[in-house]
């Protein structure tokens, strides 16, 4: 999604200027999420639960930008998904460091880091391939309902 907002909400946009002000309202989404963390922390009651809770919506929102064509529901579907791309870090960072030892704490976050500019590579390469066949809409609910079960089936997992 991050790559590939610009021509989706291109369709929607009157002059290319349009994207930039996007960006401003991603970006106070993000801050705004990152802020939230405790209310999210509360509203789950754990760390895990919020994690799976976090995914959960950053899935199921991607979905829904692609699926409602009306740019007032898609712009607001994506700015709540951007939202909870803010939620996320803080969260995620907190559950690593709340369950590992502080000898392997760096090894492990540094790893964590690394993987994560592998893992979107791989995930921009790849959805780059599904949207040039399929179309930015299909390419959005396909990777977000993945995300969304993914995080469902993980969360189901971790709580036997």
């Amino acid at each position: 999604m991050n790559m590939q907002w610009q021509p989706w909400f291109a369709q929607f946009f009157h002059s290319v200027a349009d994207n930039g002000w996007l960006w401003v309202g991603m970006s106070v989404m993000v801050l705004l999420g990152s802020s939230a963390t405790h209310w999210m922390m509360r509203l789950s009651r754990g760390e895990t639960a919020a994690l799976m809770l976090t995914q959960l919506a950053i899935g199921l929102t991607m979905a829904g930008t692609a699926a409602f064509r009306v740019f007032p529901i898609s712009l607001t579907v994506f700015l709540a998904h951007e939202f909870f791309r803010g939620l996320f870090k803080p969260i995620k960072d907190a559950y690593l460091n709340d369950r590992l030892p502080s000898n392997e704490r760096a090894t492990v976050i540094s790893f964590e880091a690394i993987s994560h500019h592998v893992g979107g590579g791989l995930g921009l390469a790849l959805s780059g391939i599904v949207a040039l066949q399929n179309g930015i809409a299909f390419t959005w609910i396909l990777f977000g309902l993945a995300l969304a079960f993914g995080s469902l089936m993980v969360y189901k997992t971790s709580r036997a």
